[in-house]
């Protein structure tokens, strides 16, 4: 009996821990410890690096660029045109085609390109630094383009110009611009006109004397009257039979300077004392002869081949000129033409 009470207190006991083990409760994970792990890494990592880098690359760069280079270039050459002073309307001489003068640094009103409005000339000084030689820049805006301003750049001169804006053909409305500057080799001309086909402007250029060379210095008489049929006088410098600068008159075309005469006249040079004979061909076409001891003068020539000589006696005859490639001065028929005198030489 005690054996039985015993199997069934050890089964009642079994019974009992069963039933404690099956009905404790069973420990689950946390539950606030999964989401934590999977909001804290996701939402944190992607807004974290996106919304950082986009904003802070693009804006930067963009406005820093754009805005420093456009305002540095544009405005730059625009006071360089004109200076401060007001610019001031032409005045014509009374008498004649148009002619007025014109000088270095003061800005003038004319117009220069027939459409009826008023355009700006300027003529702008530069000077180096030792103050010698100076450049002059050439600024034109037209009334009906100020935008687009016409400019050129001369070379080197010692300081001033000789100039103005004529009228070389009446038969049409433009005017043109027309100055020399002077440097160590003489005078050197420019003249700027419209364009035949009326787009713009055009400059020239060629070394020669406007005019006479004490105008340069002392400026256009008060009582000169231009005509464009007679052209504006120049002088162009020649070594046949010596230094000279023989006269020419020219009008300004699409071609540039334009001689109104194929013949340059050396106006009145002193007699020079021939050494040689020289043979000379006159008008009529006869054959003369300029003996060695005579005096001759020169008078005209086209600069190419052939050169006009007055003799003690009025004769006038030709020559031939030539000028060999290996040579430094001229030949007259065939010959050096330092065989037949001593001629005066610039130094």
């Amino acid at each position: 009996m005690k054996k039985y009470l015993l199997i069934a207190s050890l089964l009642i006991a079994a019974l009992a821990l069963t039933a404690c083990v099956s009905n404790k409760p069973v420990i689950q994970p946390d539950a606030s410890s999964l989401p934590t792990e999977q909001t804290a890494e996701a939402p944190t990592e992607e807004p974290s690096e996106e919304p950082t880098e986009a904003p802070t690359e693009a804006p930067t760069e963009a406005p820093t660029e754009a805005p420093t280079e456009e305002p540095t270039e544009a405005p730059t050459p625009e006071p360089t045109p004109l200076p401060t002073e007001v610019p001031v309307e032409l005045t014509p001489h009374e008498e004649g085609d148009y002619f007025a003068p014109v000088r270095e640094e003061l800005p003038f009103i004319v117009d220069l390109d027939g459409d009826g409005e008023d355009d700006i000339g300027f003529v702008r000084e530069v000077f180096e630094d030792d103050d010698d030689f100076a450049t002059y820049t050439v600024y034109i805006t037209r009334a009906c383009d100020p935008e687009n301003t016409f400019t050129f750049t001369t070379s080197y001169g010692y300081g001033g110009i000789l100039g103005a804006v004529m009228d070389l053909d009446p038969e049409n409305p433009q005017k043109e611009l027309v100055f020399a500057i002077d440097d160590e080799g003489g005078e050197v001309a420019y003249a700027v006109r419209l364009k035949d086909d009326g787009s713009g402007f055009e400059y020239f250029e060629k070394r020669m004397e406007l005019f006479s060379y004490q105008y340069f210095r002392d400026g256009f008489p008060d009582d000169l009257v231009f005509k464009a049929s007679e052209g504006v006088p120049c002088a162009v410098r020649t070594d046949i039979l010596g230094t000279y600068f023989v006269r020419n008159s020219f009008t300004v075309t699409g071609e540039g300077f334009v001689m109104l005469s194929d013949e340059y006249s050396y106006g009145s040079p002193f007699g020079i004392a021939l050494t040689r004979d020289m043979e000379l061909k006159t008008e009529d076409g006869k054959t003369v002869t300029a003996k060695a001891g005579e005096k001759i003068a020169p008078a005209a020539t086209d600069l190419k081949t052939y050169v006009t000589v007055t003799l003690e006696n009025g004769t006038t005859g030709k020559a031939e000129v030539s000028f060999p490639e290996s040579e430094y001065h001229p030949f007259i028929n065939g010959i050096s033409q330092n065989e037949y005198g001593e001629w005066p030489y610039a130094g």
